[in-house]
C-alpha cells in the first residue's frame, strides 16, 4: 500500500486497495489495524477511502421504498436489508485483547440517508418516517392502520371517527380519531408522545392496560419494566421529529443505531457491550459527535475514530 508521500492518484489507488481488503471477511480480520495505521499515515487518506466507499455503495444501492395499491391504499416499505454494522464480523483491534463484532458494512457501507420521510395518506392524514424505519400502511374503508416494526413515525391524522387511525406495534396498539402524535420503538420499548387531541393506548406484551394521553403526555410501555408516563412541555411532545430521543434504560448498541439512522454515522461496537450497558437520557441523534461525547462520560466506554464517519466503541 503507499505510504505518507503517496501522491493524489496513489491515495485514491491505495483506498481501492484498501476496500477490496476490507470487503473480504477472511483478510479484513487480520489486516484491520493495518488499515487503521493506514487511515492516520497522511492527511487525506480517510476521507479518501470514505469517497472510495460511498461511490462503490451508491453503485451498488436501489431505492428502498415501495409501493403497492390496495383498495385506497396500501403502502409498504421495507428498508434495504443490510448488515447490521454493530453485530457483524469479529475483528481484532490492535492492542486490545478482545474482538470487535464488525461488518464489512461496517467499513464500506455508508448507511441509507439520514433523512425523514413525508407521506400524504389517502384520508389527509401526513405521515413523517424515521430514516431506517420498518413499517407497513393499510387503508380502506373499515380501518386505517400502519404497522410499525422498527423506528418512528410522527402523524397528523385526518378526524374519522368511522375509522380511527392505529399505529400497531408489538408491544402496543395507540388508537385515535383525529390528533398530532409521535410512536418510536426503541428497543423492546414503545414510545408515545402527544401533541394534539387524546390518544389511546393499550399493551399488547404482558401490559394489556388501557392508557389514555392527552397533550404533553409520554407513554413508555416495554417487556421487562412497569409503564412510565410522564408530562411534558409541548414543544419536547414530538422532539423526535427535531432529533432528539428520550431512553429509558435502553441498550448502548440501541443507542448508537438511533444515532446511526439519524445521522449517517456508524459506530463498531464491542460484543462485551452487546445488551450489557444500558442508558437512560435526552439526545440529539443528528448529532453524532457531541452525542457521542456525552455518552462517554455516561458509560466507561473508549471511543476511536477510524475513518471520518466510522467510530470504534470499547
Amino acid at each position: 500500500m503507499a505510504g505518507p508521500d503517496q501522491s493524489k492518484a496513489e491515495q485514491e489507488q491505495a483506498a481501492r486497495d484498501w476496500w477490496h481488503v476490507m470487503a473480504d471477511d477472511a483478510s479484513a480480520a487480520e489486516n484491520f489495524a493495518a488499515f487503521a495505521q493506514w487511515c492516520n499515515a497522511a492527511p487525506g487518506n480517510r476521507e479518501t477511502f470514505d469517497r472510495i466507499s460511498l461511490a462503490y455503495q451508491q453503485s451498488r444501492t436501489a431505492s428502498p421504498l415501495r409501493t403497492k395499491h390496495v383498495r385506497q391504499q396500501d403502502l409498504r416499505h421495507k428498508p434495504a436489508r443490510r448488515a447490521n454494522p454493530l453485530r457483524r464480523l469479529g475483528m481484532t483491534l490492535a492492542g486490545a485483547g478482545f474482538a470487535l463484532v464488525a461488518a464489512l458494512s461496517a467499513v464500506a457501507v455508508i448507511p441509507r440517508d439520514a433523512a425523514w420521510q413525508e407521506i400524504d395518506l389517502a384520508d389527509g392524514s401526513v405521515a413523517s418516517v424515521a430514516p431506517g424505519s420498518d413499517y407497513d400502511i393499510a387503508f380502506n374503508d373499515q380501518f386505517r392502520n400502519i404497522r410499525l416494526a422498527h423506528g418512528s413515525i410522527v402523524i397528523s391524522a385526518a378526524k374519522d371517527r368511522q375509522r380511527p387511525m392505529q399505529v400497531i406495534t408489538d408491544q402496543a396498539t395507540v388508537r385515535v380519531v383525529g390528533t398530532k402524535f409521535a410512536v418510536s420503538i426503541i428497543g423492546d420499548d414503545v414510545e408515545t408522545s402527544v401533541l394534539e387531541g387524546i390518544v389511546g393506548v393499550r399493551g399488547n406484551a404482558g401490559d394489556s392496560r388501557n392508557y389514555e394521553l392527552k397533550p404533553g403526555d409520554r407513554l413508555w410501555l416495554g417487556a421487562g419494566h412497569d409503564a412510565l408516563q410522564t408530562t411534558v412541555p409541548l414543544a419536547n411532545a414530538l422532539e423526535i421529529r427535531k432529533g432528539w430521543q428520550s431512553f429509558r434504560n435502553a441498550p448502548l448498541a440501541d443507542v448508537l443505531d438511533g444515532i446511526s439512522r439519524h445521522s449517517g454515522h456508524r459506530f463498531v461496537l464491542s460484543p462485551l457491550y452487546q445488551g450489557q450497558k444500558r442508558i437512560t437520557g435526552r439526545f440529539n441523534l443528528t448529532r453524532a459527535d457531541q452525542t457521542i461525547a456525552v455518552l462517554a462520560k455516561l458509560a466507561p466506554i473508549t471511543i476511536q475514530p477510524v475513518t471520518g464517519n466510522l467510530t470504534l466503541v470499547y
